[in-house]
């Protein structure tokens, strides 16, 4: 006896993981940039969602390291490292991912940090309001360098 052909359900292959969907809005040169700021912001407490709050947040905070860089080292110096491109540097986005917009963003916020523009522009941020966020690493490298510092003189 012959069974009936078997009939295929193609449906099968269009079911695509979210996370290989990642690979579609993947920039080679802004989406390895945006990562690593990514984890500095997720150190300081600014997790890894990307709700409108928290990019006021993240731009507030870039702002205000650009605006006072030994407050926030040695984090202002790895974002710093991420964001100091000259216009020369930037590439053209090989996608449509309106994530590249957010190092735009970023950029904007640093400029307007370093030209000591008030960061008070950077509005909607409850985190980062009155005390102002200092995570322990900050206190400690701070405290080090201040013992350094006076270890030089």
């Amino acid at each position: 006896m012959r069974m009936p052909p078997k009939k295929t359900d193609f449906k099968v292959f269009h079911k695509i993981p979210s996370s290989t969907l990642l690979l579609t809005t993947y920039d080679p040169f802004y989406s390895p940039l945006l990562s690593r700021l990514d984890t500095v912001f997720q150190q300081l407490g600014l997790g890894s969602d990307k709700s409108p709050e928290t990019e006021k947040c993240r731009e507030r905070l870039v702002c205000m390291m650009y605006a006072n860089p030994a407050k926030f080292a040695p984090y202002s110096n790895l974002v710093s490292a991420q964001l100091s491109r000259e216009l020369n540097e930037l590439r053209k986005p090989s996608s449509d991912n309106p994530e590249i917009l957010r190092f735009f963003r970023y950029m904007k916020a640093a400029r307007n940090g370093q030209d000591g523009e008030e960061c008070l522009a950077h509005v909607g941020c409850p985190a980062l309001m009155g005390s102002e966020t200092k995570p322990a690493l900050i206190t400690t490298y701070n405290e080090i360098n201040k013992l350094v510092q006076a270890r030089k003189l």
